[in-house]
């Protein structure tokens, strides 16, 4: 990782969607929203709509996957409040 490139800390509110996935939207960017079956599958899901979302703002992807970091808040039962995932 380059140190020069900044690491980013992103919060994930989760909640069970009535399908029985699990929904995401990112509360510092609010229109980075995605969905998965399990955490894992939506933390790499919510990474890549964040990259996506500033790639489209900024014509450019400002932090890359790697400095992303996803904590969780959650009403999910899969996920419990305060947890911190780098991907």
């Amino acid at each position: 990782m380059n140190s020069l490139q900044p690491r980013l800390l992103f919060t994930i509110f989760i909640e069970d969607t009535e399908e029985g996935d699990l929904g995401g939207r990112c509360l510092e960017i609010p229109r980075a929203v995605g969905n998965g079956k399990i955490l894992q599958e939506l933390r790499r899901n919510m990474a890549d709509v964040i990259s996506l979302v500033q790639k489209s703002m900024f014509e450019e992807v400002v932090t890359p996957l790697s400095n992303i970091f996803i904590e969780c808040s959650a009403t999910s039962s899969q996920c419990l409040p305060e947890q911190q995932h780098s991907l």
